[in-house]
């Protein structure tokens, strides 16, 4: 993590141990599925479709370990950017951050400004895998937001 509330922006970026389990992981399946598909040429067809997933997971790893994924946290909002998609937030468009979690990871929860359309506020997530744990990023979030946006939350 680079910066502080004192000396914006703050980037955090992805956890590059993460990646590299997360590459070490889909390469001993693709390889798995490879060595199966030699051994046993009718299950052919499953190991490519195996091996084409784990591949496509361990090449996304490899592409986190070059260039990981940014979270930059400054006085307008944060932005977060990795390999499939850039998202953007004023401080005003998001508060309440919380560690939250479902079936499969831990990551960092808020909530949205009101949707008329929903009738309440909308909860959206950061992605998993950052350098801080959920606790401690949800708690900078609440700071920054506090300092900058002039109001609690």
């Amino acid at each position: 993590m680079r910066g502080s509330l004192d000396s914006p922006p703050i980037i955090v970026r992805t956890d590059r141990r993460k990646a590299l389990l997360h590459l070490a992981v889909g390469l001993s399946f693709a390889l798995t599925a490879w060595m199966v598909a030699r051994a046993h040429p009718r299950s052919d067809g499953w190991a490519w479709s195996v091996m084409a997933i784990f591949g496509a997971l361990a090449a996304g790893s490899l592409w986190e370990l070059i260039w990981p994924g940014r979270l930059i946290i400054d006085r307008d909002g944060f932005r977060q950017s990795d390999l499939w998609r850039r998202r953007r937030w004023s401080w005003s468009e998001a508060r309440h951050f919380r560690p939250a979690s479902n079936r499969f990871y831990h990551f960092v929860g808020f909530d949205q400004a009101h949707d008329a359309s929903l009738g309440r506020n909308a909860i959206d997530g950061l992605n998993q895998d950052w350098e801080l744990p959920p606790p401690a990023l949800a708690a900078l979030l609440n700071q920054a937001r506090r300092r900058w946006s002039g109001s609690g939350g």
